[in-house]
């Protein structure tokens, strides 16, 4: 197995010049807005960028922020055009203070502008490229107010525009008063570390120089994460769009990239990772100047070639492989060293299957009568039987087979019933519901297959007449046999002692009777006894009226004052039952089918049933 390791020797800082694009703003409707408020109050302010403004760009905003309501509300970097130059100004709401170097002679030039409040005089300086321009004040006090954030390319107020023409690069933003020093010190290099004091950081390297930028909508902070919305750039084209940058210097960690191919078994070292698996792995170690270095290990591992072979042999049989004889059945590996075509190991995957004579069992069962062939011979009865085939198997190697042989008899199965009237059973297709003894012979219905023949046994029970006779207020069955039971049909109880074929009420009601013959049991209809025991002329009388009737019933009693009243349709279905006190009661009757109905009153002298009809 082979394996490199790196001992990684301390990482020195390289600089190098690198692809490095900025912006190109048309003066028209460019603009960036970020999401960094800006340094409010009256605080240090150091502002810088790489500009290369267009000649005639006049009122050309840099950077500005804050609100343009109060006097000191706003601060403001800019061009300024002059009648034959444009120089650089600082401004404040309410005030101002101007370059005198011609910022756009069609170079670029870093521009620095810093403001110092623990100074009593010169607060403002303005420095081109790392040389002081000017250093001044301004009358009015800057106090900068939350408002809008920090924008590029656009005055804050909307009623001035302020379009920016030209080309910008690597704009920062510090809330700190820098030294001329500080400013000479970094100004032609791109940082790739925190700074302390730097608020907002904008390389403009996210696009292509004059390429395709369109997908791009965001420019980068790379200092606080305070991003900046491109808005109306075209980003085609060699304007309004990522160009060619500043060309200033891009600081850079050391970067390597190591590229291996190797066979399966290499690894490769990279501090403390090993890497022994094909894959591109980056190793990021720290810089003591604050910039990260680069190991990228590129590693691509060739497989051992691999070549499966397989072998069933019958038993006694061998195969050779590379000089090697196997004679048993298993799983093998031979390692040939360099044989593959990339220079790389070849792996044989040997699968050796010996195969003993072939055994196989069946287990056969036939229907009486029939029989089953094997090898050429016929067997018919039931039996253990041994066939060899010699040379049979797929692979010429002998089989056997053993035959366990089972002749079933016919099925036979014996069914009894004893039922009641009306009872029925089904076998097939054919119905049976009378008392009697029947053979079915069911073709291959059974669970082999083979005939089924079930006997059937059946009883039925005589039918029972569920029919009554009245005669002279006694009920009778005319089910001459069985035994009876009478029964109350209000509550569907036993009247104790009414087991006679006939039943004799003693109060008005409906009454029947359950006969029982043998295991089988019905239930007669139901019969509404009145006037039980009492003369008609005996009754309370009672008028109902009217009849038809649409609405209201009213019930008014001939003598007394309280009674009992129910209503039944003609099914015996029970519809209403009222309590009747005073002479005239009044019962809603309005939610019944059209139809007849029995209206029954009873007071203490009796029942009195009237039939009256809904319309």
């Amino acid at each position: 197995m082979k394996k490199l390791s790196y001992l990684l020797l301390p990482l020195l800082m390289c600089f190098s010049v690198e692809a490095q694009t900025g912006l190109h703003f048309d003066d028209a409707d460019d603009v960036i807005q970020t999401t960094y408020p800006g340094i409010l109050g009256n605080n240090p302010i150091t502002v810088e960028a790489w500009i290369k403004p267009n000649a005639t760009s006049g009122e050309s905003i840099i950077t500005d922020w804050g609100s343009d309501a109060v006097n000191g509300g706003r601060f403001t970097f800019r061009v300024k055009q002059l009648t034959s130059s444009d120089v650089l100004r600082v401004e404040i709401k309410g005030g101002g203070l101007d370059g005198t170097f011609n910022i756009a002679d069609g170079n670029w030039h870093h521009v620095a502008l810093v403001y110092n409040p623990s100074l009593s005089s010169n607060r403002y300086k303005i420095y081109v490229d790392g040389n002081l321009d000017v250093e001044g004040d301004i009358s009015q006090t800057l106090n900068v107010i939350a408002n809008v954030n920090l924008r590029m390319g656009r005055r804050i107020s909307t009623s001035f525009t302020g379009w920016y023409g030209g080309y910008m690069d690597e704009v920062r933003v510090w809330n700190v008063a820098r030294s001329q020093a500080d400013i000479q010190a970094n100004m032609n290099a791109e940082f790739c570390s925190t700074q302390a004091g730097l608020m907002a950081y904008f390389k403009f390297n996210e696009g292509v120089a004059d390429g395709n930028n369109t997908s791009i909508s965001t420019v980068v902070d790379a200092a606080n994460g305070y991003d900046g919305t491109l808005i109306d750039f075209a980003k085609t084209g060699t304007t309004s769009n990522w160009v060619a940058g500043s060309g200033i210097t891009v600081a850079q960690g050391f970067s390597q990239t190591n590229t291996y191919t190797e066979c399966q078994g290499f690894s490769v070292t990279v501090g403390s990772n090993t890497y022994s698996s094909t894959g591109v792995y980056t190793d990021v170690f720290a810089g003591s100047n604050g910039c990260d270095s680069t190991i990228i290990t590129d590693l691509t591992i060739i497989p051992a070639s691999i070549n499966a072979l397989s072998y069933e042999l019958c038993n006694g049989d061998s195969v050779q492989v590379n000089n090697l004889w196997y004679t048993q059945s298993g799983q093998y590996t031979d390692t040939l060293v360099g044989a593959a075509s990339t220079g790389c190991d070849s792996v044989l995957q040997i699968n050796v299957q010996i195969n003993a004579p072939i055994e196989v069992n069946e287990i056969i069962s036939l229907c009486a009568g029939e029989s089953y062939v094997l090898n050429g011979t016929t067997y018919a009865a039931t039996g253990t039987y041994t066939e060899v085939f010699v040379g049979g198997s797929v692979l010429g190697c002998d089989s056997t087979v053993n035959l366990d042989l089972t002749v079933l008899d016919e099925v036979v199965d014996s069914v009894t019933y004893v039922e009641c009237a009306g009872f029925s059973v089904q076998i097939d297709t054919l119905t049976f519901d009378a008392t009697g003894i029947y053979t079915v012979v069911l073709t291959n219905a059974s669970a082999s297959g083979c005939d089924s023949t079930i006997v059937l046994d059946l009883y039925v029970e005589e039918s029972i007449n569920t029919t009554l006779a009245v005669n002279n207020g006694i009920i009778s069955s005319n089910q001459t046999t069985g035994t009876y039971q009478w029964i109350d049909c209000s509550n569907g109880t036993e009247l104790v002692g009414e087991t006679s074929q006939s039943f004799e009420p003693t109060m008005n009601g409906e009454y029947a009777v359950v006969i029982t013959i043998g295991s089988c049991s019905d239930t007669s209809e139901c019969y509404l006894m009145e006037n039980v025991g009492v003369e008609m002329n005996e009754l309370e009388r009672f008028t109902v009226y009217p009849n038809p009737v649409n609405a209201e019933l009213k019930v008014e009693l001939s003598h007394g004052t309280q009674g009992q009243l129910v209503i039944y349709d003609l099914s015996g279905r029970q519809m209403a039952t009222e309590t009747l006190v005073g002479k005239t009661s009044v019962v809603d009757v309005r939610n019944y089918n059209a139809g007849t109905y029995l209206v029954q009153v009873t007071t203490e002298m009796g029942t009195q049933n009237v039939f009256i009809t809904k319309q």
